[in-house]
Formats: C-alpha cells, structure tokens, sequence
C-alpha cells in the first residue's frame, strides 16, 4: 500500500518545485558553458543596435515614420529572435561601415547587417557571419533605352556606383571601357539614371532589383554579369567594448544563420521584400548560400579562393 507523503516530506516537494522554478530565469541568462549570457559585451537584458542601410528599397529602406523594411530587417529580425536578444536600429552609409564596428564612439554599432559584402580585406579588420545571400553584380537600365544585351553596348557610356563598396572597384578592374563615375549613394546613381545623366547604374544584383520594384521604368538586365558573387555577411568588431574576443558570438551568429537559411522563412522573406526575384531562373539557389559555404566564410579571417 502506497504511504501519503507526510508534512515534511510536502513541504520538501514544495521547495524542490520552487527552486526549479526560480532556477528557470537563472538558466536562460547562462550559456552551454555555464558562464554570463553577455553577447557582444552587452548584458542579456540589454538590446544591441544594428547598422543598416536606409535608402536601399528592398533590401534596408527607412520610411517617413522611421520605420524599416527590406530582406536585411528580415535577416535581423530571424537572428535575434533566435538568440533571444533584442535590437535597435543605426542607419549606417556604405562607406562608415568598419568604422562603426570597430571605433568607440557614438556612432559605433554591434552588427552590421547592410548588404555587407565579404571580402578578405575587410576580414582582417571585422569578423563575419554568414553569408545570408549571394548575388553578383550586374546592371540597372532605364526601360525605354538602348537596349543592353552584353557588356560592349555599355562601352563609353556612364556608367554609375557609389563609393565605399566593392562595386565601383570590380567595374574598373573587371569591365574597362565603361564611362564609370563614383556617386556618394545609390540614390545619387539612381537619380542620374532616372534623369538620363547615366546609361546605367551598376552594383549587386539583389540591391538592383529593390529600385527596380520601386522605380518602374527602370530594369535589371537579366544576363550581363561581372565579377564572381558577392556574399553577404553579418559584420561585427573582432573585440567587444571590454576587450573580450567576439569569436564565440560570432560563431553563435554563423549557426543561427545556418537555421535560418535553410528554411522556407529565408524563401518568403526574400520574395517577400524582393519580389522581382522570383522572376529569374532558379532564384532559390541562385540567391540562396550553402551550409558549406558558411562554414567556409564565418569567423575567420583566412580564407582561401
């Protein structure tokens, strides 16, 4: 016959379920290795600010109201949800983005998620994430112009990028010949091009076709590519505020990206915010990183081809 647990034995269950109870809170703000939660020098309660474009629709776009749209708030969004964190938002140019990980001052930012391309040089100052998307670079055309089948029918024509990105670089290495002018934005290039200043405005493929849902007397031509893709990455300072190395955070964020990419949330989001996507041929792996190609690329500043 089974005994009724007497009063003291109660009250021993009642402490026990409390002390689990109370311990719940406590577990969450550790990690696996049973030290702080602190991720990027900030305390688990904290919120950290994300550095984003504001004048790129479709990929990072501030409205009148301040509020933000495009596949990279979707990108942070799916990362902060998944390590618990909250997050506020810095508009952050192409040109300042290293810069505001990596200096102390008012305008420095945890992460940059801003159609952050990877290169080698930029690894050996930040660590990256990622990539979250792949594109390469092509060409954004008025509608109603010349026709734009190859690269010899953009010879001794402007042709516009905008400084601080690896696009104005690729176009004077890699596709000489071309009229090519640096502006200080996209927008600027956009708006010559609109205006008839510029037979074209040259960067990422992914960033051309936001301004291509916006603005529709402007197009992205299909086949005419330079370069190897461009991958984007999620930047952070290789050392957060107190001088602790990010590498563990880093790594965090590469496999958070992992679980995000290889959903049907990273497929909606990015028809979602770039629906002119949709329109090319396999989009999903066209635009879509690899898990190996994460591996390869995260958290790491040497890395081969």
């Amino acid at each position: 016959m089974q005994r009724k647990p007497g009063p003291c034995t109660r009250a021993a269950l009642q402490l026990a379920a409390l002390v689990v109870l109370t311990a719940l809170p406590l577990t969450a703000a550790c990690d696996s290795t049973g030290g702080s939660a602190q991720f990027l020098g900030r305390n688990a309660r904290d919120s950290i600010v994300i550095g984003v474009k504001s004048d790129q629709p479709g990929t990072g776009w501030q409205t009148d109201g301040y509020k933000y749209s495009g596949f990279d708030i979707k990108v942070a969004d799916a990362l902060t949800k998944d390590l618990h964190i909250g997050k506020t938002f810095s508009n952050v140019p192409s040109e300042d983005r290293v810069a505001a990980l990596t200096q102390s001052d008012a305008n420095h930012v945890d992460l940059v998620i801003a159609t952050f391309s990877i290169t080698k040089e930029r690894m050996k100052r930040i660590w990256f994430a990622g990539p979250y998307a792949e594109t390469q670079q092509g060409f954004l055309v008025r509608r109603d112009g010349p026709a734009v089948k190859s690269l010899g029918d953009l010879r001794g024509k402007p042709v516009c990028a905008w400084n601080g990105t690896v696009s104005a670089e690729a176009l004077q290495n890699r596709a000489q010949g071309l009229g090519t002018y640096e502006a200080p934005t996209a927008a600027q290039c956009v708006d010559d091009l609109r205006s008839g200043r510029a037979a074209a405005f040259s960067t990422d493929q992914l960033i051309l076709h936001g301004f291509a849902a916006r603005y529709s007397e402007l197009e992205v031509v299909p086949d005419v590519v330079i370069g190897s893709a461009n991958y984007y990455g999620v930047g952070m300072a290789k050392k957060d505020p107190n001088g602790r190395s990010n590498l563990r955070d880093c790594r965090r964020i590469r496999d958070a990206l992992k679980r995000y990419v290889g959903t049907s949330a990273w497929d909606l989001d990015l028809k979602t915010e770039l629906p002119l996507v949709e329109k090319a041929p396999d989009w999903k792996t066209r635009y879509r990183p690899s898990p190996a190609d994460i591996d390869r690329l995260s958290c790491t500043d040497d890395v081969e081809g």
